[in-house]
């Protein structure tokens, strides 16, 4: 009422020194409910400023409490990383197993840590590690003891690749699954493990380079390759059994690159090959069994370039070519067997371009080759076995150089005639 009292007086004496913005013949009561307005507006004014200044404290306060509660949070995830690597560096097999749970569980909750914990998670697999021997007789008492605890360490390896499996078998999901990130495994040991159905999604990147999967069984039976990247550059396939069997490789990058395949069993069974690029380039197949048997090669891009068959046996018993492309360019075939027993060509490439066939048996019986191109152009043909004598269809045949002494020393055509050669130029 005051502050109302003093603007009218004020806007009374400029009426009267004849202020523009108050006309000289303006009433005592008008000029009291011009003051009444101006009033009521700086009070809104003052309402406002007051407003204002109080949401910014409380928005402080709050800044202040999220702040300390992020300090807090950050304190509780460094003590329980601390107490997860505590139980890790244990010489306890049990303590390790309760470490690396501790990490996982740790990894679920700190989504600005996740990254980290994962990657002590891959460290603990990338150190030193020798398996144990599938026999104890005529141990003594400390061999036995050092059997039992490499056994031991090899059922918390295994716990923790079944627990990577596990994080990365689920639908995307930040708030739980590990999606999108790093896992470093290269040069480590693998001799078993359940990797069975992961999903690897765009942003995923695992890495096997260099690592030796020297025995029992590991699975990545039905697993789903749609984006990111899976490594086994190098990698050493000596003893037990790695299965990719019903596996999708839909898109991303999977490569197998010079790999070495010298013993037990590599299974592609019924694998899905439709999109983006399956690399073998460079493997080198000495021993064992590789196996595509009953695979679909229907899109994308498989190869072979540069591969050395050399040994074992490789089995494309019952695959189906239907689209895409399929390269055994520059393959070496010198030993060993390769088996395109039953096998369909029905669409697509099927390239033996420039591949050497100088040892071992390459058969295609039963093969039915109904549509697509299988080329051979510029191969090579010495003393391998390359068997066309038994293909049950031979509607659109493989395209050969043009042969006018007849086929190479081992070279079996079937006795049907439609055979395609081509006139070639160096």
């Amino acid at each position: 009422m005051t502050v109302t009292a003093g603007i009218t007086t004020v806007l009374w004496a400029g009426a009267g020194g004849g202020l523009a913005v108050v006309p000289a013949n303006t009433s005592v009561l008008d000029l009291l409910k011009l003051g009444l307005t101006v009033t009521a507006g700086i009070g809104g004014v003052v309402a406002l400023v007051v407003a204002y200044r109080k949401q910014r404290l409380n928005e402080t306060a709050e800044q202040r409490l999220d702040a300390a509660a992020t300090r807090e949070d950050t304190k509780l995830f460094n003590e329980r990383f601390g107490a997860a690597a505590q139980l890790l560096a244990s010489a306890e097999p049990a303590n390790r197993l309760a470490g690396i749970y501790a990490m996982a569980g740790l990894a679920d909750d700190w989504n600005n840590g996740r990254q980290t914990c994962i990657n002590v998670l891959c460290g603990y697999l990338r150190l030193p590690y020798t398996p144990p021997s599938d026999t104890t007789e005529d141990f003594t008492p400390e061999q036995s003891a050092e059997h039992a605890e490499r056994a031991a360490h090899r059922q918390v390896r295994h716990a923790l690749l079944d627990l990577l499996g596990e994080r990365l078998r689920t639908e995307p999901d930040p708030s739980y699954t590990w999606h999108g990130y790093t896992f470093d495994l290269a040069g480590s040991t693998i001799d078993g493990g359940n990797l069975a159905g992961i999903q690897v999604t765009e942003g995923t990147r695992m890495n096997f380079e260099g690592a030796a999967f020297t025995g029992g069984e590991v699975s990545f039976s039905r697993a789903r390759f749609a984006g990111g990247e899976v490594f086994f550059h190098r990698a050493e396939f000596t003893g037990g059994r790695v299965s990719f069997s019903g596996a999708k490789f839909t898109a991303g990058r999977v490569a197998f690159r010079n790999a070495e395949f010298t013993g037990g069993e590599v299974s592609f069974h019924r694998a899905e090959f439709t999109g983006r690029r399956v690399s073998f380039s460079g493997a080198k197949f000495t021993g064992g069994e590789v196996s595509f048997s009953g695979a679909e090669f229907t899109g994308g891009e498989v190869a072979f370039v540069r591969a050395e068959f050399a040994g074992g046996r490789v089995s494309f018993v019952g695959a189906r070519f239907a689209s895409g492309e399929v390269s055994f360019s520059g393959a070496e075939f010198t030993g060993g067997e390769v088996a395109f027993v039953g096998a369909r060509f029905a669409g697509g490439e099927v390239s033996f371009h420039l591949a050497e066939f100088t040892s071992g048996e390459v058969s295609f019986h039963l093969a039915e080759f109904t549509s697509g191109r299988v080329p051979f152009y510029r191969a090579e043909f010495t003393s391998a076995e390359v068997d066309f004598r038994k293909v049950a269809v031979w509607d659109v045949p493989p395209i050969f150089e043009n042969f006018p002494d007849g086929p190479p020393q081992g070279l079996h055509l079937p006795a049907q005639s439609g055979v395609k050669q081509i006139e070639t130029s160096d």
